[in-house]
């Protein structure tokens, strides 16, 4: 039954860069969906993550529900450029159990809580000490997108900026979310 969910899953990924209207679109809207003849990767949920008030983040508080994880940094132009949609994705899927996670590659907690207020954002943005979270996911860009199922097993990645408001992005939650 979790494979079935999950190729329903993949064929919506597949469909967000199908809908788009032209090629560039087509790139910014497709993930690249995990191989399904391997197990999903599970990747080390604990890599010292600290929300930005300074507390320890534990991403395997998050298991039982859908995860946008995003790398980001606020010097990244197309990082910054996709946070709004992603907000907005965060705010319109809460209620079936998506959490979008912003994992800053910035050095500098000033700089991220500085964008963060003047933004408005309200899911979690978390600091990296070290980039351990960077290396263990094995993050080479930003921004970079993890699309957890709610087991926590990473089940697609995105490279580069997305649509995250977009019709595609909101069907994709709430497939996984089923699966709850």
């Amino acid at each position: 039954m979790r494979l079935l969910g999950v190729t329903i899953c993949l064929m919506i990924v597949v469909a967000m860069g199908v809908a788009s209207e032209g090629a560039d679109d087509e790139r910014a809207s497709a993930l690249r969906a995990l191989n399904l003849m391997k197990p999903a990767r599970q990747p080390k949920i604990e890599v010292g993550l600290t929300a930005l008030d300074g507390e320890p983040f534990a991403l395997h508080s998050l298991v039982g529900r859908v995860v946008i994880l995003n790398f980001w940094a606020t010097w990244c132009v197309p990082c910054r450029d996709e946070m709004p949609a992603l907000e907005r994705l965060a705010q319109s899927e809460r209620d079936r159990g998506l959490v979008v996670v912003a994992v800053a590659a910035d050095t500098k907690r000033e700089d991220v809580l500085e964008f963060v207020n003047r933004g408005k954002f309200t899911f979690p943005i978390v600091m990296q000490p070290r980039n351990r979270a960077s290396e263990v996911f094995g993050v080479r860009a930003l921004p970079t997108t993890f699309v957890l199922d709610p087991s926590g097993a990473v089940v697609g990645v995105g490279f580069g900026p997305r649509e995250w408001d977009g019709k595609a992005a909101r069907h994709l939650v709430a497939v996984l979310a089923r699966y709850r």
